[in-house]
């Protein structure tokens, strides 16, 4: 990985503990610095829902911690307990081996599925070791059983985070180079992700690319808000309203590769890492109060799934009963990848960061997908176009 581009990532994934408390003041007042935090996340919130994500949520994915975060290691073991986090998770704040961040949440990829209405339809929920084969077939039952009124799954074709990017992985390809400087997947991993798509939408199993440019940058136009479909890449849509509002929503890791040799595609992020700066003269209150939101029961109970699915079994445990249904089976699929992840032998190591120019590819894919849907391109024109475009975005 690129170090000077995963320590900048770093940085910007990080939420700094302010410096500690006023003189006067007890530096052991953590209710205090619970009602800080509290409020710093409800404004966090707020600004969230005025500009919701493309198609997923990126938070975590590590774009200098050398010079502005502080290292931690000399805590871990004393101020800083890290009991219950695992190695694949402190991963995502550590840079050149040394720990600059401590994961609030994980982040997992994963599909939002209406569970509602594929019970009306008489059908069941998929097993989570389902695969792309799978989704394909699920799909063109809801179409069928809907009597053609309602798609399976939104079209993906063009959407990188929670679809296309885990495709590539389970290829044993990445997005981007390690260097960030070229595309990391074949041109031939491409062209059988769109043929796939291409075949899901003429088996109606994902719904006519109106609906999918429709939706592009516009939650209450997803595919599964609007009613149009059952199953979506989009993690967003989870109290987004329209059709989904009085919906029983479940949760599904994205499909596993169905052929000979596919490998474990889906990895797990930090979610917002909570790190000290390194001019503060306050290091280790601030460390203690990290180690404080990760460990103190009264503090987990209070964040629940503000930061995100909590990264330790001891916080999942300690927040379950109080969560709602539609929580708890979120967080139970989230553990459930995190998991299989850990004990995966053939997982490449998680994403580098994305580098400059990166939004720019990721609209790129999609409307390239849309290009051939429509019937602009034909899928081996438009790939040779993706990739002398995406050769250029980075190069530049």
């Amino acid at each position: 990985m690129g170090q000077r581009r995963a320590a900048r990532s770093l940085q910007e994934s990080a939420c700094c503990i302010p410096e500690g408390q006023p003189e006067d003041r007890d530096p052991g007042d953590l209710l205090r610095v619970r009602r800080v935090l509290r409020q710093v996340q409800h404004q966090r919130r707020r600004r969230q829902r005025a500009r919701p994500p493309a198609d997923g949520h990126r938070a975590g994915r590590p774009v200098r911690p050398q010079g502005v975060l502080a290292p931690l290691d000399e805590y871990v073991g004393k101020d800083l307990d890290l009991t219950g986090f695992s190695k694949t998770l402190l991963a995502n704040g550590t840079v050149d081996g040394k720990l600059y961040g401590v994961p609030s949440g994980i982040g997992v990829n994963q599909l939002t599925v209406n569970r509602s209405g594929l019970e009306a339809l008489g059908l069941k929920l998929p097993d989570r070791e389902w695969t792309w084969a799978d989704l394909r077939s699920i799909s063109q039952q809801v179409h069928k059983k809907s009597g053609g009124k309602t798609y399976g799954v939104d079209d993906g074709g063009g959407g990188t985070l929670q679809c296309f990017e885990i495709f590539a992985r389970e290829k044993g390809e990445t997005f981007f180079s390690e260097d960030g400087k070229k595309i990391g997947f074949s041109a031939d991993t491409l062209q059988e992700w769109w043929e796939y798509w291409a075949e899901m939408r003429r088996l109606n199993a994902c719904p006519p690319p109106a609906v999918t440019s429709a939706a592009h940058n516009d939650l209450t136009k997803n595919a599964v808000v609007i009613g149009k479909a059952l199953f979506t890449f989009d993690s967003g849509v989870y109290g987004a309203g329209g059709s989904i509002t009085d919906a029983q929503l479940d949760f599904l890791p994205t499909p596993r590769g169905d052929w000979s040799g596919a490998r474990e595609g889906n990895f797990v992020n930090g979610g917002v890492l909570l790190s000290a700066t390194k001019k503060s003269k306050r290091v280790a209150e601030s460390v203690k109060i990290i180690s404080f939101i990760a460990q103190d029961d009264a503090a987990i109970k209070d964040f629940q799934l503000l930061r995100g699915i909590p990264p330790t079994d001891k916080a999942r445990n300690l927040i379950s009963a109080g969560l709602s249904e539609t929580d708890k089976l979120n967080m139970a699929n989230a553990d459930y990848i995190s998991q299989r992840v850990a004990k995966a032998t053939d997982a490449l190591p998680n994403p580098v960061p994305p580098p400059q120019g990166a939004d720019q590819v990721w609209d790129l894919l999609f409307q390239s997908n849309l290009a051939v849907a429509f019937g602009k391109k034909s899928i081996k024109a438009q790939s040779g176009e993706f990739f002398d475009q995406a050769a250029g975005v980075l190069s530049a």
